[in-house]
C-alpha cells in the first residue's frame, strides 16, 4: 500500500475523539468523526464540528448534521475573526496535520 493510500485508509477508518469546537470555553464534551471528516470541516476557516445543540445563533449557523455532531459556520464579524485566527491559512496546504485538537480557543477569540 503507498504512504498515500495509507494515510487515506486511516482518515477515513480512524475516529479519534475531538473536543467539541463551541463557542463554550468550559466545553469538554466529545466528538467522534474520522479524522477525513474534521479536515473536510476545518478546511474552511469558518466551520467548526459541535455537539448538536452548542450553536450560537447571534454569531453562527448550523449548516449540516451528522451522527452526533453539527457544523456550524460563523456569520458576520465572528466569520472575520476567525479566519483571521485560523491557524491552517498560516500553513502551507492548508492543513496542521493534527490527529486531534489539544488546546481551545476562548469564544472571545473565535467570534
Amino acid at each position: 500500500m503507498s504512504t498515500n493510500a495509507s494515510r487515506n485508509w486511516v482518515g477515513q477508518t480512524w475516529h479519534p475523539e475531538f473536543v467539541c469546537e463551541c463557542a463554550d470555553e468550559r466545553c469538554i464534551e466529545t466528538l467522534e468523526l474520522s479524522l477525513a471528516e474534521y479536515e473536510s470541516i476545518r478546511a474552511s476557516p469558518i466551520r467548526f464540528p459541535v455537539k448538536v445543540g452548542h450553536d450560537y445563533p447571534e454569531f453562527e449557523r448550523v449548516v449540516a448534521l451528522s451522527d452526533g455532531y453539527a457544523v456550524v459556520e460563523k456569520i458576520g464579524a465572528a466569520a472575520e475573526v476567525a479566519k483571521t485566527l485560523d491557524p491552517r491559512s498560516r500553513v502551507k496546504g492548508g492543513s496542521l496535520g493534527l490527529t486531534s485538537r489539544t488546546s481551545r480557543v476562548s469564544p472571545s477569540s473565535r467570534t
